[in-house]
């Protein structure tokens, strides 16, 4: 599966089981997380990665900058592992 197919199902899984705000796209500034979401007021960064694969140093830095201020953030390399992060940012039963 490509980032971007990951990507896409990450989109419908925020709208749809978290009834959550999400934007992707093309930012004018390098290392800005790929999704970033709103989910019951909590401001949540994503970065999407392929199996394998693990974000620049930029990349991590903008992930600590976001949970210094008080946001949450994270990678992810697929959906399950990002529903994983998410269920456990919001204490949800986790099913298996």
């Amino acid at each position: 599966m490509t980032e971007q197919q990951i990507q896409t199902n990450i989109i419908k899984l925020v709208k749809k089981q978290y009834n959550g705000y999400v934007v992707n796209g093309n930012y004018s500034t390098a290392g800005i997380p790929d999704l970033i979401c709103c989910i019951d007021g909590k401001f949540i960064g994503i970065e999407v990665k392929k199996p394998g694969e693990q974000p620049r140093e930029l990349q991590y830095h903008h992930i600590d900058l976001i949970v210094k201020s008080g946001g949450y953030a994270f990678y992810t390399t697929s959906v399950d592992d990002c529903k994983l992060k998410l269920d456990s940012l919001f204490n949800k039963q986790i099913e298996i």
